[in-house]
């Protein structure tokens, strides 16, 4: 059965906020298609953007088919939006006068504030129409659902999260999202324009851009990439890679590395003849452990990747602080504190970090929430740069660079 409505990739928003992130579905040519969701989800909202072409919704989506051809003004299914009556054979009534030959019927609630017996009729109405055409029904009832839809489409968040029959859908919901939808009649899934730093840790989860691995090759000459081959670690067999290292890095496609160690920097003229920028920041423990020496670090290691480098810190002369400045670079680009001591832990061979560090992951969590919020300054840049394939590239030091702008 070939579907008679297509959408895929459909982002909706009005007046600012965004209702669906993500959107997409088919509807089978015969049947009668529940659109569940919790309240304000936006079903309604759907509903009208497909109907009707003056829609007050902003909208971006990748494709979208009706009956063989694109949504127009000649083009659109019927739709009986909420409270067009106040009985049931009312109802009926206006469904016949406008369903004409349409592939594709839209009813919004069409049983609310029905008796039983008013809305068992219109039920039964629309199984009759949708025994040779789709009807596509926004519904809370859960009864009614569970004995007249063939099939439930679930959203919450801003996309689907279940679309299968009814009978499947109210006996064993196989989302988190459908469990809860069917306890209670709503879901904790939070919409797509929540900014993170909202949500509880539990529904941070990883971003897209991060691709973590929990073990790391270290007898390896290539790095250990993290977010899809654009941020990674790389253990050198010394306490500086060699040129044999060096060349093994600029194999792999690396274009800059960052040193974060109190002695003496890496080779920075055999970097810069691979064409790697070199970027050290000698910084000691204590002010490692300080987040406002460590946000700038984020800052630049941003900049890098934001300009198409691919980086790669270097684990020289303290592994900790090596693992605790990638962890760092995790949680500005949106994992949780708690996931990135969790994803350092995992690399680190011998011990833990230390507790300072962890404190140090924290901090820094709650540092960049507050600047989403305006409630904090983003930090500075510190240093100076001149471009790629200078050795002043490399960040001077922080804790001297501090004192010369206080």
């Amino acid at each position: 059965m070939s579907p008679i409505l297509t959408v895929e990739k459909l982002k909706l928003s009005v007046a600012g906020r965004v209702l669906f992130a993500d959107l997409s579905f088919e509807l089978p040519e015969r049947g009668l298609t529940a659109l569940m969701g919790p309240v304000a989800t936006g079903k309604s909202s759907l509903l009208s953007w497909i109907c009707c072409e003056d829609s007050p919704y902003a909208a971006k989506v990748e494709q979208v088919s009706f009956n063989g051809s694109s949504l127009g003004e000649e083009v659109r299914p019927v739709l009986i939006p909420q409270h067009a009556a106040q009985s049931g054979s009312s109802i009926i009534e206006q469904i016949d006068q406008v369903l004409g030959n349409t592939p594709l019927l839209c009813v919004d609630e069409p049983t609310a504030g029905l008796t039983d017996q008013d809305a068992e009729q219109v039920m039964s109405h629309l199984v009759q129409i949708s025994r040779d055409r789709a009807v596509l029904m926004v519904s809370h009832n859960q009864r009614q659902v569970a004995s007249f839809a063939d099939t439930v489409l679930l959203l919450a968040g801003g996309c689907v999260q279940e679309h299968v029959p009814a009978s499947t859908f109210f006996a064993a919901p196989q989302s988190k999202a459908g469990q809860q939808f069917v306890g209670t009649g709503g879901t904790t899934v939070p919409r797509p324009d929540t900014p993170a730093h909202h949500l509880s840790p539990e529904q941070r989860g990883v971003p897209t851009a991060l691709n973590l691995q929990p073990n790391a090759d270290r007898d390896g000459n290539t790095p250990l990439w993290v977010m899809n081959d654009k941020l990674g670690i790389f253990w050198p067999r010394d306490k500086h890679p060699d040129s044999t290292e060096i060349a093994s890095l600029a194999d792999s496609g690396v274009t800059a590395v960052i040193s974060v160690s109190q002695a003496n920097p890496p080779n920075l003229p055999a970097l810069i003849e691979a064409g790697i920028v070199p970027v050290w920041i000698p910084l000691t423990e204590q002010d490692r452990s300080a987040s406002k020496d460590t946000a700038p670090v984020c800052l630049e290691c941003q900049r890098l990747l934001d300009n198409g480098e691919k980086v790669v810190v270097l684990a020289t002369d303290n592994n900790q602080m090596a693992e605790c400045t990638l962890a760092s670079q995790l949680i500005y680009s949106g994992l949780t504190a708690e996931k990135a001591v969790k994803y350092a832990n995992q690399i680190l061979d011998e011990q833990d970090l230390s507790m300072e560090n962890e404190q140090l992951l924290w901090d820094l969590e709650m540092h960049w929430d507050l600047v989403a919020e305006g409630l904090a300054e983003t930090p500075g840049r510190r240093g100076r740069r001149t471009g790629k394939g200078v050795a002043l590239g490399s960040i001077d030091s922080m804790s001297r660079s501090m004192e010369s702008q206080h």
